[in-house]
């Protein structure tokens, strides 16, 4: 049986992120002979009269790791300026057919479902009615529609509907998603952190950083629901010779269109995953400004453990935090005490790693990844459920 993977990240040839790394693993088990692996779609605009060719399928690479071969497949599409719903549909009908009979040439499938957005939405549910088994694993992605509602959280629900298998990445995922067949496996293999290079990433006017300059770093997502926007406004204004970096996207554009408002708010939409370490060892202190409710208590900190492993301070708005990594980190329960402990925390010099770097280091470089403990298991599911 082949294993074909719909992506929410491109391929990495550098330290691999839980999905592709799960997909890696399985791979090196008997189970599978061969596995595909689907980026997210690159679109293309066209005038109506060129839409002739709405869709390709590139092959990017044929990584070598894993002991079964592996594709990188980047889907191509030309669209029109807007994308009309059938234009879409249309490219995604002949994106699955070509994958089937050229790619895995009508052999039985496993199809893993890691991203629900538009096109690969779309492109799971033409893959799926000839999918020998369905994995759905993008819950968090599924919970983000469930709050937002629309047109997404239908597609989204009958996708879940029609799979064999749930993979929960959190506790609240388990309680909050429905379905009879679910296994939780956690997303705490997004911690591998990756060293910082010994050449600094050039990304003027912030990087390399000036002498003297102050930066306050955060990465991952600006979402309403887990963002504590009422804080960031507030250091904000109270250290305007501070720089505040944040490296990543957001589900809402009004939200990172009024940080940007404030001169010493910077937004760096995505780095080369190989200079992550170096970035975020510029930082003089590493934020996490997450508000405290039912949204971000099923999170794992997992980004916490990159701040960590590269020395860099971390102060945090959460409890949980705490509980999760002890001493090793910083919380603050107001905007009083945050902007206190920042303060303080930047007029101290970084030491040479203590009880963060440690803590760190254990998790990234020594011991296994926590999500491999659960793929025992996750096998025993894969084939239960595949028996019946």
């Amino acid at each position: 049986m082949l294993i074909a993977n719909l992506s929410n990240l491109c391929w990495t040839n550098s330290e691999a992120r839980r999905n592709q790394s799960v997909f890696e693993h399985l791979l090196d088990t008997d189970r599978f002979e061969e596995g595909f692996f689907v980026q997210p779609p690159m679109v293309r605009n066209a005038r109506a009269f060129q839409f002739s060719r709405p869709t390709d399928l590139e092959v990017v690479s044929r990584p070598r790791g894993p002991s079964r071969p592996v594709t990188v497949l980047q889907p191509v599409l030309t669209l029109p300026a807007g994308y009309p719903e059938v234009a879409t549909r249309r490219a995604m009908v002949e994106s699955a057919q070509k994958l089937v009979k050229e790619y895995f040439q009508n052999r039985p499938y496993l199809l893993w479902i890691n991203s629900i957005t538009h096109f690969q939405a779309q492109l799971a549910e033409q893959l799926m009615p000839e999918a020998a088994f369905r994995v759905f694993d993008s819950c968090g992605l599924m919970m983000m529609y469930e709050r937002s509602g629309g047109e997404h959280i239908k597609q989204a629900r009958a996708i879940v509907k029609r799979s064999d298998l749930v993979l929960c990445d959190s506790e609240q995922a388990m309680t909050q998603i429905s379905h009879p067949v679910k296994h939780l496996l956690s997303d705490t293999a997004e911690n591998k952190v990756r060293p910082p290079l010994d050449a600094p990433l050039d990304l003027p006017p912030l990087f390399p950083k000036p002498e003297g300059a102050v930066y306050i770093g955060f990465l991952g997502m600006l979402t309403e629901e887990r963002t504590d926007s009422d804080l960031l406004h507030a250091i904000f204004l109270r250290f305007p010779d501070y720089q505040f970096i944040f490296v990543g996207s957001t589900n809402r554009a009004s939200l990172l269109a009024r940080m940007k408002s404030y001169p010493n708010f910077h937004h760096i939409h995505k780095i080369p995953e190989e200079h992550e370490g170096s970035i975020i060892q510029q930082f003089d202190v590493a934020i996490v400004p997450e508000l405290e409710n039912h949204y971000t208590r099923g999170t794992d900190g997992t980004r916490i453990f990159d701040y960590l492993a590269c020395g860099t301070p971390v102060l945090s708005t959460t409890a949980r935090d705490r509980n999760q990594f002890g001493d090793a980190i910083h919380v603050a329960h107001s905007v009083w005490e945050f902007s206190y402990q920042l303060e303080r925390l930047v007029k101290t010099p970084k030491t040479d790693g203590g009880a963060a770097t440690s803590l760190a280091g254990r998790d990234a470089t020594g011991s296994p990844e926590p999500w491999k403990a659960g793929l025992g298991p996750l096998m025993e599911v894969l084939l239960k459920t595949a028996a019946k």
